[in-house]
């Protein structure tokens, strides 16, 4: 038999469902910072075996979203305010240049589905007056920017950026426990989704970029103001290079 024809095996599958579910709790900020987490709190909540959590796990300690404690359960990693404004500073670059990219072959197709996720925001904002679950707006909210960062066409933008989210995800939730502080902040946005989407659609790289730079930055700012930080203790966290290389 040709090894062509052989078939996934279905735990391959549910590894690939489980990563997606946690990951996209963390970018969503389902987990809070320094949350513990426990294999066996995740495999009842999740309906699954331990071996596809464990491997979930690990995937996204690799990426910094997550860290193992002593007894091997695992933790939400807490921020010093050092190293959120680097991060800040890095998606900027990151996004904004994506932005850039993308307004210079965004498709037709592109653009509608952006003004249709615009006009979902608009609505799940409205509904948020009157109930306070945050999730379908930051769902929302996520779609639309990767829906500008995919149309930059490339294989290694997108993969950095979501490494990027996942570490200020657990920070998304802070502002929306103050959601009347933040409504004019939130009706702001709307205005430079709309008017980005515009930029991107007359091919305005240039005011593309500055439009997402305002984005990022408001919600710099939001996470900055209604979030708490770790003390820095002065200790490296970041492994020396000849680590990966001896």
């Amino acid at each position: 038999m040709p090894i062509t024809s052989i078939k996934p095996i279905p735990s391959e599958t549910q590894q690939a469902r489980v990563y997606k579910a946690l990951a996209r709790a963390l970018l969503i900020g389902q987990f809070m910072p320094g949350e513990t987490i426990t294999v066996r709190s995740l495999t009842e909540a999740l309906d699954t075996g331990t071996m596809p959590v464990r491997e979930a796990l690990h995937r996204l300690v690799a990426k910094g979203a997550l860290e193992f404690l002593p007894n091997r359960t695992a933790s939400v990693p807490m921020l010093t305010l050092a190293e959120f404004d680097q991060l800040c500073d890095v998606r900027i670059h990151l996004e904004c240049y994506a932005t850039e990219i993308a307004a210079k072959q965004i498709s037709t197709e592109e653009i509608q589905a952006l003004e249709r996720t615009h006009r979902e925001i608009i609505s799940i904002s409205k509904s948020m007056r009157r109930r306070s679950n945050p999730e379908p707006l930051l769902l929302a909210n996520a779609r639309f920017h990767f829906g500008v960062y995919h149309a930059a066409r490339s294989r290694h933008l997108v993969p950095l950026i979501e490494s990027l989210w996942l570490l200020m995800g657990p920070l998304r939730l802070g502002p929306f426990l103050h959601t009347e502080e933040l409504r004019t902040e939130i009706d702001e946005s709307h205005i430079q989704h709309k008017q980005l989407v515009a930029a991107l659609e007359r091919g305005d790289s240039a005011q593309a970029r500055k439009l997402m730079k305002g984005l990022l930055e408001r919600a710099t700012g939001w996470y900055r103001d209604f979030n708490e930080f770790a003390e820095d203790d002065g200790t490296a966290h970041a492994a020396p290079i000849s680590d990966l290389i001896l």
